[in-house]
């Protein structure tokens, strides 16, 4: 293959005007001819000196032939993008040598049958229907989405889904190793990598009327009640430098200090599904929320807010009562107390036994569940000893040191270091007396203050996690709950919680990669459009008692493959059927549930060259 320049037109300016073909020669008789293979139209603006290695990795593509070496990026994505466009005019590689000795039946040889172009199609054909089941299509076409901005919109959601990362290697896996562009009828390989992060704007430029269309038509399939509302908030990093007022250095949840942060507020029905989604600074205080996230998701009076211990101020309840809302909360109060006598156990859905009793306050205006957990009594423990351990250690560690000369004794600075201990040590410190003796009263004016020796006692206080593990207190403003309606109304809670595991290591809600920071919110809004796509596959698929994460779905699903087989045929061209695998009985079995096609794709022949 070569390309070759040509003079279209010389008009009276005197300017030359120019058009470029790929072409390939070929041998008929003594004489050497050339083909057209491609027109690469006036705009192609290729480096002239690459053609070469371009034409090279053309060819090597259209043969399945391997590169010893990795070729550049720019040549390799160009050639890939022009490889594609050849295979769409049914270009076929001349026969092999080694064909000739194939043999034949009714002209067709099946013994020398090949596959080729294989690509992924089990999850994206999964996740297409959880995005159709949602009516993302519909939401996207109403808030004026053009046909084009469409297929990218839901291509860039879907990937997501099943493989979740940066918009570079979405780009990258759409074009390399996804069949998602033929089910939805668009060829990702050319559309240029920014086709990606503009679709991503448009998307989070409309991110309240998407928002607001995909809670309606959920709460209508699966007859959802909007009386109760979950509440919590979580924080993520990113890498990158971006220039946004809400990137912010915080507490981060991952641990990940070194990168700046930026929170994400949900707000879900009691099913899973995100009613409102919000971001704030990654430094903002969880207090400070829950009033602008009520306000703008418009929940009527008498709604039931489910709040994380963190957001349950006195100021956030005060607030909750005087707006008409009913709360249910994690008690914030520091002690702790059971009574073993009034309780009653409840065996929780995991199988675990808890023990709980209700209780009023004097005004009648307050629940309250007292609740005490064997195995959150043992976690408890556990991290109090190595609190203690650690205190304890590093006050007998200074002890030692006091009796070694070579060691500072000085008191202030001592003192300093019991200080620096009872830091890590977490609120351990108010269970011990700390003596530190010094020399004050041998030692003569002008001398300084040396410790000579360290002295503590273990204290506990009652109603404590020392002397209370595992008990813990709910309260509600709503009188009519039961002891077991009020734990497993709460316990609602832990949906949340598994919603942000979800966001973040199944569908790639962290890291973000991105140096723009107006981009940021539009990568996790995808993650959030992802997320609502996915349980509604989940909740399909409950009703028929599979109860798989979409960590586990998606793997099974991810090996069922759309390949193009060729058959060679004798003196004609190869017959070649594009068309799924057959899939393994897991992956039927989610289909069928489903009520979907084993076949994603459907069967097409492809036409023979054009000679």
């Amino acid at each position: 293959m070569f390309i070759k320049r040509n003079i279209t037109g010389k008009p009276k300016n005197g300017k030359v005007y120019y058009s470029y073909r790929l072409l390939s020669s070929f041998r008929e008789g003594t004489k050497v001819k050339t083909k057209i293979i491609l027109n690469l139209g006036a705009s192609f603006e290729f480096p002239r000196e690459l053609w070469p290695r371009l034409c090279s990795r053309i060819e090597t593509i259209l043969y399945g032939q391997k590169m010893l070496f990795p070729e550049e990026d720019s040549i390799e994505q160009y050639a890939r993008v022009l490889a594609s466009r050849i295979r769409a005019t049914s270009f076929r590689p001349p026969k092999k040598k080694e064909q000739e000795n194939i043999e034949y039946e009714d002209g067709i040889s099946v013994l020398g049958s090949n596959t080729e172009n294989g690509r992924s199609v089990g999850a994206e054909h999964v996740a297409l229907h959880g995005i159709q089941t949602v009516n993302l299509p519909e939401i996207f076409k109403l808030v004026g989405f053009n046909h084009s901005q469409i297929k990218m919109a839901l291509g860039l959601v879907a990937a997501r889904m099943v493989h979740p990362s940066s918009e570079r290697e979405t780009y990258r896996w759409l074009s390399k190793e996804s069949a998602l562009g033929e089910l939805l009828g668009i060829d990702f390989s050319t559309k240029p990598l920014l086709s990606l992060y503009r679709i991503s704007d448009l998307i989070y430029e409309n991110i309240f009327d998407i928002e607001k269309k995909i809670f309606s038509r959920v709460s209508q399939l699966f007859n959802l009640s909007q009386i109760i509302t979950l509440y919590d908030l979580t924080n993520t990093y990113f890498e990158g430098n971006p220039s946004t007022s809400k990137a912010k250095r915080g507490r981060s949840k991952e641990k990940r200090s070194d990168c700046p942060l930026i929170t994400v507020a949900l707000v879900l029905d009691s099913s899973g599904f995100i009613r409102r989604t919000k971001f704030f600074a990654g430094n903002v205080s969880e207090q400070e929320t829950l009033e602008k996230m009520l306000i703008k998701l418009e929940a009527e009076p008498g709604n039931l807010v489910i709040m994380d211990r963190g957001i349950s101020t006195s100021k956030n309840i005060a607030w909750l009562i005087k707006n008409k809302y009913r709360y249910l909360v994690v008690s914030k109060e520091t002690y702790r107390e059971f009574d073993h006598n009034l309780a009653s156990p409840l065996e929780t859905a995991s199988g675990d036994e808890i023990s709980i009793y209700r209780t009023v306050n004097k005004d009648c205006t307050e629940a309250r569940l007292h609740c005490y957990s064997e195995k959150r009594a043992i976690k408890e423990n556990g991290i109090t000893k190595r609190r203690v351990d650690i205190l304890e250690d590093g006050l007998n560690k200074l002890n030692k040191n006091l009796s070694n000369s070579r060691c500072k004794k000085n008191l202030e600075y001592i003192l300093k270091k019991i200080g620096n201990l009872e830091t890590k040590s977490k609120g351990i410190a108010q269970h011990y007396k700390i003596t530190v003796i010094d020399n004050s009263k041998e030692k003569k004016e002008t001398d300084p203050l040396i410790a000579k020796q360290i002295l503590f006692e273990k204290i506990p206080k009652e109603g404590s996690i020392l002397t209370s593990p595992g008990v813990y207190c709910l309260k509600t403003n709503d009188l009519n709950f039961s002891a077991i309606q009020m734990w497993q109304t709460y316990i609602m809670l832990t949906d949340l919680e598994s919603v942000f595991r979800s966001l973040k290591s199944e569908l790639g809600l962290r890291p973000i990669f991105h140096w723009k920071g107006d981009r940021i919110e539009g990568h996790l809004f995808i993650t959030i459009l992802a997320y609502q796509s996915v349980q509604a596959i989940r909740q399909n698929l409950k009703k028929n008692n599979i109860n798989d994460s979409w960590w586990t779905i998606r793997n099974g699903l991810i090996n069922h493959q759309r390949t193009t087989t060729v058959f060679p045929r004798r003196d004609l061209d190869p017959i070649k059927i594009r068309k799924a695998n057959i899939p393994e009985p897991y992956q039927k079995k989610i289909y069928e549930t489903l009520n979907i096609t084993s076949r994603p794709g459907g069967v097409k022949k492809l036409k023979p060259t054009k000679e």
